[in-house]
């Protein structure tokens, strides 16, 4: 439910004339809807309020402040000593990822900027929400399931393995959209989705030990993982850096504290799908120590089919979803080359490259940098970690694994705070770079009747 609540100064002939409402405030609501659709897909609260201000400068003849706190959007406008202010203040509800009307209201904020009218853009945002540009939801399955084969690639080549986690995967994701259409919290959404991938794991193992093809000899740990990755993947912990970062502390704390709370379903999904699974007597082996990764070519190529997978299911044009896979190709081989170092630093570094490379790509080819960046950096998700810290406090509930439980999930955080900070830095320094860049490409078409003079 969306509420919008303007506060303006009685009888006066500055709110309405006749029926309509001023090209004033017919300029904040258009500014306050596309702001509402900018936030509510996941992009910063730093890079809407920017997206608003420009049209507010464009289209208002007096300047307008907009902050952002959490799911609140508000407009003041200060309309001189003589006049009240006018106050507009619209609560957003958090929707599913759709970079394709990200993108098209930033192409619209850009037009608004070119020149664009007020009745022409106003008519062409009651296009875009009336036509909803969306994948049909079998493609989102698709990317959100890929997510997950990736995810095991980074292990093992066997394709009994990649393709079994690609079903759990799309099982999973009609899952989460039976819950969602009945509004189920996200925090249950989480802990069932979990719950589902654990007993598809352990039914998995069940086959296997009973000698049915081609299950025998299938590890459960790497479906399980599979699973962490595709469901961390979308809590925007890059979103929250940069909010951070960019000093909206309010909602960089409230999307926190919604990703501690998702992470939390999770974990207890978890814990109780392997409780359940063991007091019915099966057979899970559960393996504490980390699971060593693959063949550095599968390692690559699994990071491009999770990234390019992700941008797919976050709804991305097609160039985004090829860019993506490429540039979390390369995130991850970075990774490598810099994992003597660490994990927390090497995924920094990783993280740097794939923000710094997102934020210029976005620019380029006009698409949002947060589906590029978002998309580079799940490949780097910490599920593993995050999966045998918990096996601790499962599987050999003593002190000692307890401990190195704490120690790896200690190890989990770290990494994911590395990269969402990495992230957001190299998005940080890329911001100059692809302006730059964008200039120079603008400027050859004008340069080339010079050239062609000279000659």
């Amino acid at each position: 439910m969306i509420y919008e609540r303007a506060i303006t100064p009685a009888a006066t002939d500055t709110q309405k004339v006749g029926r309509d409402l001023t090209p004033n405030m017919r300029a904040l609501r258009l500014t306050m809807r596309i702001a509402e659709q900018l936030l509510c897909h996941g992009v910063s609260a730093h890079d809407v309020v920017d997206s608003a201000l420009d049209i507010t400068e464009t289209l208002c003849q007096r300047r307008v402040h907009i902050d952002i706190n959490a799911t609140s959007i508000m407009a003041s406008q200060d309309r001189g000593i003589d006049r009240e202010p006018l106050t507009l203040i619209r609560t957003v509800s958090m929707q599913n990822p759709n970079n394709l009307i990200v993108q098209e209201m930033q192409d619209l904020v850009r037009s608004i900027r070119g020149g664009l009218s007020l009745d022409s853009a106003e008519a062409r945002f009651e296009k875009i929400i009336a036509v909803k540009p969306t994948y049909p939801s079998w493609l989102t399955m698709i990317g959100n399931a890929s997510v997950t084969a990736g995810a095991t690639m980074l292990f093992t080549n066997s394709w009994v393995v990649v393709v079994t986690t690609f079903l759990v995967g799309c099982l999973v994701d009609r899952l989460i959209r039976w819950l969602e259409a009945r509004q189920v919290l996200s925090f249950f959404v989480q802990a069932i989705s979990s719950f589902t991938i654990t007993m598809s794991a352990t039914l998995v193992v069940e086959l296997g030990n009973r000698g049915v093809w081609p299950f025998v000899g299938v590890n459960p740990t790497l479906i399980v993982v599979g699973g962490i990755v595709m469901l961390v993947a979308g809590l925007m912990v890059v979103a929250t850096a940069q909010d951070a970062i960019d000093e909206f502390y309010v909602t960089a704390s409230a999307r926190f504290m919604k990703t501690f709370m998702m992470t939390a379903g999770i974990v207890m999904g978890i814990v109780i799908g392997l409780l359940v699974a063991h007091g019915a007597g099966s057979k899970i082996a559960v393996s504490p120590d980390p699971v060593a990764l693959g063949d550095p070519f599968w390692q690559v190529m699994g990071a491009v089919v999770i990234a390019a997978g992700w941008a797919l299911f976050m709804q991305s044009k097609a160039a985004a979803v090829v860019w993506a896979g490429i540039i979390g190709g390369l995130g991850w081989g970075v990774y490598m080359l810099t994992a003597a170092s660490g994990e927390a630093l090497a995924n920094g570094v990783a993280a740097v490259l794939v923000g710094f490379a997102g934020a210029i790509i976005a620019r380029v080819y006009r698409s949002p940098s947060i589906a590029l960046i978002d998309a580079g950096v799940v490949p780097l998700v910490p599920g593993l970690a995050l999966y045998n810290g918990l096996m601790q406090f499962v599987d050999k509930p003593s002190a000692s694994s307890v401990a190195e439980g704490n120690m790896l999930l200690l190890t989990a955080l770290s990494v994911a705070l590395s990269i969402a900070a990495g992230a957001s830095v190299g998005n940080y320094f890329g911001r100059p770079v692809r302006s730059h860049i964008v200039r120079v490409k603008e400027s050859i078409p004008e340069m080339m009747p010079t050239f062609r003079r000279k000659r």
